[in-house]
């Protein structure tokens, strides 16, 4: 075991006093480690970044949509307008 793996529970140890909760700190640390293959820290980080790229992508289509909208719209009323 990596001796970071043991820092996140030693603090829980060492702040609180209770021994049960620096364990389950540790279980689930373990836990996330064996099902992602990364630790707490790494696959929290990973999915914040996913998030952000997505945030990012969204504002990016939105304002795609907004300006091709705008775009047509305004074709739309001079072609309205050129008949009427």
């Amino acid at each position: 075991m990596q001796s970071t793996a043991m820092v996140g529970p030693t603090m829980t140890l060492v702040s609180t006093g209770n021994i049960y909760q620096a364990g389950l700190t540790l279980g689930a640390n373990k836990a996330i480690e064996n099902e992602t293959g990364m630790t707490a820290s790494e696959h929290l980080n990973k999915k914040i970044k996913k998030k952000n790229k997505e945030k990012k992508f969204e504002k990016k289509l939105l304002a795609l949509i907004k300006s091709n909208y705008e775009k047509t719209r305004k074709t739309l009323l001079s072609q309205y307008i050129s008949v009427n």
